[in-house]
This record gives C-alpha cells, sequence and structure tokens, in this order.
C-alpha cells in the first residue's frame, strides 16, 4: 500500500490540543498579568501559566518525535507490506473465478480458510471452524430466505 503523506486526524489533534492549551495557558497569565494591581495578583498565576506551557510544549515534542519514529518504521516496512494484499486480491481473484466450477459454498469455505491463513492464522480447527460457522450461513441466507440462484455443490 503506498505511504500517506499527510498526518492522520488524531496526529494533528496530538499537535494541535497541547498547542491551544498552551495559547490558552499564555493567554490567561497575560491577561492577570495585565489586569494585575500589585505582584501579589499575579505572583502564583503567571509562573503556574509558564510551567503549564512548557509542560505542553513538552508533551507536543513528544508527540512528534513520536510520529517521526514512527514515519521511520513504516517505510523500513513498506515493502513488506504489499506482499499480504497482492496475495489477498490473487485469492480473490481466483474466488471469483472458481465459483462457476466448484459452488458458491465451497468456494466460499476455501476463500475465508484461505484469507484466514494468509494473515496468519495457523491453526487448522480454528480454520475449519471459523470458515464453517461463516459460510453455512451466507449460503442459507441467500440460497433459501433470498431466494437467489447460486450454484451449490454441498448445501
Amino acid at each position: 500500500m503506498p505511504e500517506e503523506k499527510s498526518r492522520s486526524a488524531s496526529d494533528i489533534g496530538g499537535i494541535l490540543l497541547p498547542l491551544a492549551l498552551a495559547a490558552g495557558f499564555a493567554f490567561y497569565a497575560l491577561d492577570v498579568y495585565r489586569k494585575a494591581r500589585g505582584v501579589t495578583d499575579w505572583m502564583l498565576i503567571v509562573p503556574t501559566a509558564a510551567v503549564g506551557v512548557l509542560a505542553l510544549l513538552f508533551i507536543m515534542s513528544q508527540v512528534l518525535r513520536r510520529q517521526a519514529r514512527k514515519q521511520t518504521e513504516q517505510a523500513g516496512r513498506s515493502n513488506e507490506s504489499i506482499r499480504p494484499a497482492l496475495g489477498f486480491m490473487a485469492l480473490l481473484l481466483a474466488y471469483a473465478c472458481t465459483l462457476p466450477y466448484i459452488g458458491f459454498d465451497v468456494a466460499t469455505f476455501l476463500f475465508l480458510a484461505l484469507a484466514l491463513r494468509l494473515q496468519g492464522e495457523r491453526r487448522w480447527w480454528v480454520l475449519l471452524l471459523f470458515s464453517l460457522v461463516v459460510t453455512v450461513p451466507v449460503v442459507l441466507l441467500f440460497v433459501k430466505l433470498l431466494s437467489v440462484k447460486l450454484f451449490t455443490l454441498v448445501l
């Protein structure tokens, strides 16, 4: 799959939220400082706001650092991520081509089992059970309930 060049919404939110909070802290501290009658009015508020602004900027820098690290890791894995996608597309093409010959029920069962195997499932009983539990209701729904004329071999 092609790499995303833009940042996702959660990535942007991780940057904009600390910036907005830091701006709010700074605005509040400046407003208190301007309206203060003396040192005692702003003595605790302005330093606390400054600490808050620094903490939020530190959080934002950590988010940016984590995003940069994630992008470099994804760049190294970009070639590996295309193999499962191509395998799944080939499996989908084989499913569509074998439907008229082996039937909707058998083709769907095999497609589900092989797709799970392609995704990393290795337990044979999970492959068979999941494929059976999904295939039977789907075939019965289409053939019996919706009266769709499909070639089926077993059901």
